[in-house]
């Protein structure tokens, strides 16, 4: 069973949960925010493991930094996560 929690997704019974999802025909990406001092990929993990052909993104420590990310449309997110 999947639930959606306004743009992201939990999954109840991992007790695990991504903060956006952004979905496409042809791709889906699952983006995590983390904020210092503590960030881990159980969401993010439970997610790719549940959709395997999904892409995933950490932003903040131990990813992509918030600067960065801010500054990227889309397609930016979707192209660099294609290479």
């Amino acid at each position: 069973m999947i639930r959606r929690y306004g743009n992201g997704w939990r999954s109840p019974l991992e007790r695990s949960w991504v903060d956006y999802v952004l979905h496409s025909p042809s791709q889906t990406i699952a983006i995590e925010v983390s904020t210092p001092p503590v960030h881990h990929r159980r969401g993010l993990d439970a997610f790719a493991q549940r959709f395997p052909d999904a892409k995933t993104l950490m932003v903040g420590e131990g990813g992509v930094p918030f600067d960065v990310f801010l500054n990227m449309s889309i397609s930016d997110i979707c192209e660099a996560l294609t290479h």
